[in-house]
């Protein structure tokens, strides 16, 4: 009955944030179920006390007995005992031994005097104090009474009205606290996760206890307290200088500062570390995203960024004619010597979708000066001394992808006739903007040159890799391109190629590094923090917060880098973009323009905007009585607000503690 009393309450531990138990009882009834069939009888026959010194009026309960014994051990080495340390320590056979001798000996039904009872006058007087105390504590309490009026739950003793958060969290603790178990037992016991630390999150329950006030609470009070005073300082200053303030938004610049700068340009982040925090974020070996070598090596292709491919400096060339056969050389042909079966080049379409925000980013960054301006380029032609100052001319970019466009299908026809590689596809080179039309994508075989099969007009090689990693008939795909984009772009293509073998690498110093699509795909998949999720939505949701946390096209938000943006997202999946809840509808995969789906899409990125900066503000918001962004969404819920309407209270609350 006892064990079966554990196995039954156990999740209630993960509900109400008693960790240390959560972990200990599945241990403890794994030692248990261990035990040999001569001590389990013991427990058949209703003996689960033990006494440890075999002193008489001193049995503790078996799990008791267990725990004070390990504490025993343990804290004669360290100070604490947590759950890890103690796992290691039960799962010694010495350990195993001790308990097995130690039950055999101690167990209450091998004792011959059993009754372990305190007959003496006092004890008896003690405990029928404590039974006649909690008797009329029930006495005045409203646990049998018939309250016809009531409808929410209350307090027994009190009768104290339950709100809203802790109705809802008392209604539903068992479902959140066997949720909890399940995915402690599939990350930290069964191992089926693909992250190797444990899925515990505090769940800071509403219940009818008063909140404790903690130094912690007091310390960010006060610092709260003088945040605000030096604001209104601030404020006062502007005043009296001649400014005016912006709106209501307490605030001198017109333009959103979470988005603009002060000359309202559009924030420019960092994109580069999204590798970096897979690779920390995968550990296991089956899971680790980040390879060092490519596998398996046969059937092969290779698809290569051109624009990568342009930033090599010339050294030793003299003419652009040397420079073309250079990277020839060193970025084609060892390929071709490898045996890769397919080898595609791809350069940037400039001029061929119109006008975009990334123009204007590219005339901030360009240096347009007549003086460095090249008309022509041709084999004869020299190349200039400084190699970065000619491509920061916009114009000079263009035209050298359009010259090596036709100056690799020329070197490389010969290098085919003698090899395994089948073609060698050439894409780009076409800019509208500097007058240059050609074919936009060409095919070299060992009997010509052609046309490809398919053409495209993507401005940007990157999005137009995947639909040549779809079209090549190789099954181990080879990408070379530094930029993060591509794997970004590929993750909701990953249906379309399932069957092949997909790396990109992304670095060559100091070590060659991959990042192996398919095992981060599986990754993903497998992650217990975004099992709330449609397995089939993973990919375009990963990219849309890619998309929404800053790129090429999308303005950063200030102070809040990727970084934040994922650990936030990982953090309340579920509540962002996965919950069923019919308050929480949306998801960052909505970004369809049909059936109005991109509206709850756009409910999806209030709520991820939200929970970002909720947690940056958390030492503020933690002087309210909401611990988390779902607590505060919650509460912003009522019969006269629409759903649009409650998302908006939501960010205005969590704006109003920004500082």
């Amino acid at each position: 009955m006892r064990l079966a009393g554990l196995k039954k309450i156990g999740h209630f531990f993960h509900a109400f944030d008693r960790y240390n138990y959560a972990k200990m009882i599945p241990i403890h009834l794994n030692q248990i179920a261990g035990l040999p069939e001569y001590i389990l009888r013991h427990f058949q026959m209703g003996g689960f006390a033990t006494s440890i010194t075999g002193t008489n009026y001193s049995c503790v309960a078996a799990d008791e007995c267990h725990e004070c014994t390990i504490n025993k051990d343990t804290k004669a080495v360290i100070t604490r005992s947590p759950p890890l340390e103690i796992n290691k320590l039960v799962r010694t056979l010495q350990f195993q031994a001790r308990v097995m001798s130690n039950y055999f000996r101690q167990l209450c039904t091998l004792r011959k005097n059993r009754i372990q009872r305190d007959y003496s006058h006092s004890l008896i007087k003690y405990e029928l104090k404590l039974v006649l105390a909690y008797a009329s504590k029930f006495e005045r309490s409203f646990i049998f009474d018939q309250h016809e009026g009531l409808t929410m739950l209350y307090k027994a003793f009190s009768k104290q009205q339950a709100s809203k958060d802790i109705e809802k969290d008392l209604m539903n603790y068992g479902k959140i606290g066997f949720n909890s178990f399940n995915s402690y037992v599939k990350t930290s016991i069964l191992r089926e996760s693909s992250i190797s630390e444990d899925v515990v999150r505090k769940k800071n329950l509403h219940t009818f206890a008063v909140k404790r006030i903690t130094k912690t609470y007091v310390r960010n009070l006060e610092k709260e307290k003088k945040l605000v005073t030096l604001c209104h300082k601030r404020s006062i200053n502007l005043l009296k200088g001649g400014y005016s303030l912006a709106h209501d938004n307490m605030q001198i610049l017109e333009t959103p500062r979470a988005i603009c700068t002060v000359e309202g340009i559009p924030n420019k982040g960092v994109k580069s570390g999204i590798y970096k925090i897979f690779r920390k974020r995968y550990t296991a070996e089956e899971y680790q995203p980040i390879v060092h070598k490519i596998s398996p090596m046969s059937n092969c292709c290779l698809i290569a960024e051109g624009m990568n491919l342009i930033y090599r400096s010339p050294i030793g060339c003299k003419t652009f004619r040397d420079y073309a056969v250079f990277l020839v050389n060193s970025a084609i042909l060892p390929f071709i010597n490898k045996g890769y079966k397919d080898v595609r080049i791809l350069f940037d379409q400039a001029g061929t979708q119109g006008l975009s925000p990334k123009v204007f980013e590219q005339k901030r960054r360009d240096n347009e000066d007549a003086d460095g301006r090249f008309d022509v380029i041709s084999d004869e032609i020299h190349v200039p001394k400084s190699w970065q100052a000619f491509l920061k001319t916009r114009r000079n970019k263009h035209l050298l992808c359009n010259y090596l466009f036709h100056k690799f299908i020329a070197l490389v026809q010969p290098l085919l006739m003698n090899s395994s590689c089948e073609k060698f596809v050439v894409s780009g080179g076409f800019h509208r903007a500097v007058g240059l039309d050609t074919p936009v994508t060409m095919c070299v075989t060992s009997s010509g040159v052609s046309p490809y099969v398919f053409q495209t007009n993507h401005e940007e090689s990157d999005t137009q890799i995947f639909l040549h990693v779809i079209d090549t008939t190789c099954t181990t795909i080879h990408i070379r391109s530094v930029d993060r984009d591509i794997a970004m772009v590929g993750l909701p293509l990953f249906p379309d190629f399932k069957t092949k073998h997909v790396f990109i690498e992304f670095r060559q110093v100091p070590n060659v590094s991959y990042l192996n699509l398919n095992t981060l795909h599986k990754a993903l998949t497998n992650d217990e923090y975004l099992a709330s999720l449609a397995k089939g939505d993973i990919g375009k949701i990963l990219q849309t917060l890619y998309i929404c946390s800053g790129c090429d096209f999308v303005s950063y938000f200030a102070k809040q880098g990727k970084g934040r943006f994922y650990r936030a997202f990982f953090q309340h999946a579920g509540f962002i973009s996965g919950s069923s809840l019919a308050s929480v509808r949306g998801s960052l995969a909505c970004t369809s323009r049909n059936q109005n789906q991109h509206e709850l899409g756009m409910l999806a990125f209030y709520r991820l905007v939200g929970t970002v900066y909720f947690l940056a503000n958390k030492s503020s918001l933690s002087n309210s009585k909401y611990d988390k962004p779902e607590d505060l969404f919650h509460a912003c819920e009522s019969e006269s607000t629409s759903l649009l309407d409650q998302h908006r209270k939501f960010l205005d609350i969590i704006r109003e503690h920004h500082g």
